[in-house]
């Protein structure tokens, strides 16, 4: 049985739990401007709620050219921050109070470069508080994690790739489940994925928390692997776009059947389309969370069926939105 379809409704289900309605759990997302074009021959409308102000993203022509743009940075106005490993794709920061789009105007048509793309963030959907323990356990009966637990409790020969702000990898009860060490996207340098806010340690329990064993909750899976990755984190749980893509390739590379990223945020670009895409056909059934009380929701999905013109996909819920993701809604102990 292909592993997409036999997995499917617990992820599905953590997901339901994931993106679960625990009070003010949105965070608020900056916004600096309408949608704008940046420029007659530029074919793209970039949407700018969410955009990161001061970075933008470089696609190169080669990994050859990306190398040497990293050595010696000959590009007017900005400065190498980070690189793709997976891709010849870079961060640059803007100098001098330019915008993004004035970056981007400027540097999209010079050698070496194959495109120059707006930055964006990307914030954590769930809150982690024990007050509502119990709530997600009413809300588990909602989405039939009971009734999924008869027929299956999960198993050892999936691997789950959790996108978050890491995990505590003491945990007694994560630690039989979890693949060690972990891969850390957001800090260079670092193998520790520890986790600074407790968010994808709650993610990871809900996932794969041992079950039946006497100690804390049971996941919905009881018997998985999990590789964190720890792409977000900080003061405002998040992300920014470039980080997203990285730990997507890493986790395809990894050979992540499932890849969970209960984050997410307005905007996309073509690299990231690319990097689920990539994932996808390579077997990953992906999903991500379509942002806790998100209104855009039922318009994302009738955007995904239909591809109607009218529905502004610059304001939908990425990476929910992409075609190839499953995008999941909040619930709460009500349904």
């Amino acid at each position: 049985m292909d592993l997409r379809k036999q997995f499917s409704i617990f992820i599905v289900a953590l997901l339901f739990l994931g993106a679960t309605s625990l009070g003010n759990g949105v965070r608020a997302i900056e916004t600096i401007g309408p949608i704008a074009r940046i420029d007659s021959d530029l074919p793209v409308m970039y949407g700018t709620e969410g955009m990161i102000p001061d970075t933008v993203i470089i696609e190169f022509q080669s990994y050859a050219d990306a190398r040497v743009a990293q050595v010696v940075n000959t590009f007017p106005g900005v400065a190498h921050e980070k690189a793709m490993t997976h891709r010849p794709v870079a961060r640059y920061r803007i100098l001098d109070g330019a915008t993004p789009f004035e970056t981007i105007t400027l540097l999209r048509n010079m050698p070496a470069i194959k495109e120059v793309y707006p930055n964006y963030r990307r914030s954590a959907q769930l809150i982690p508080n024990d007050p509502y323990m119990q709530l997600q356990l009413e809300a588990m009966q909602v989405a039939r994690i009971p009734a999924a637990w008869d027929i299956q409790t999960g198993s050892n020969s999936v691997l789950v790739a959790v996108i978050d702000t890491g995990v505590d990898e003491t945990h007694p009860d994560l630690l039989p489940n979890l693949i060690l060490p972990g891969v850390n996207v957001r800090e260079d340098g670092s193998e520790l994925v520890t986790d600074d806010s407790g968010h994808g340690t709650a993610v990871t329990g809900i996932i794969g928390a041992v079950g039946n064993n006497g100690i804390g909750i049971a996941g919905i899976a009881w018997s998985v692997r999990i590789l964190p990755i720890r792409a977000a984190g900080g003061p405002n749980l998040d992300c920014d776009l470039f980080d997203e893509v990285e730990a997507i390739d890493v986790a395809r590379e990894r050979k992540a059947n499932i890849i969970n990223l209960s984050i997410g945020g307005i905007g996309t670009i073509s690299i990231e389309e690319k990097a689920v895409t990539e994932a996808y056909n390579a077997g990953c059934l992906i999903v991500a969370a379509a942002g806790n009380g998100n209104p855009q929701f039922p318009d994302k999905l009738y955007f995904k069926a239909t591809g109607d013109p009218s529905i502004d996909r610059h304001s939908l819920y990425y990476p929910a939105a992409l075609p190839e993701v499953m995008g999941v809604g909040s619930v709460d102990n009500n349904g």
